[in-house]
């Protein structure tokens, strides 16, 4: 998967669970992995962007009046 969009991500994780519900004699461990699978889709249900974004700022004041720079970076 080359695609990291919300819906991408959400459809991984919705394969997962469905691939791990499949087997009807899960033992406990596979059933602890399907509850946070649940959890984890219902975050990204509720949450515009389920994972941090660095954003800097900057302000600049000099001779002619005050730069502000803003920049996001993808390296986390």
């Amino acid at each position: 998967m080359t695609d990291h969009t919300r819906t991408a991500h959400r459809a991984l994780l919705e394969r997962a669970r469905a691939a791990l519900a499949a087997d009807c004699e899960a033992p406990a461990d596979r059933a602890e992995i399907i509850a946070d699978l649940d959890a984890a889709i219902e975050r990204i249900d509720r949450t515009p962007v389920p994972w941090s974004i660095p954003v800097y700022l900057a302000t600049i004041g000099h001779g002619h009046g005050t730069t502000v720079l803003a920049a996001v970076s993808l390296d986390l």
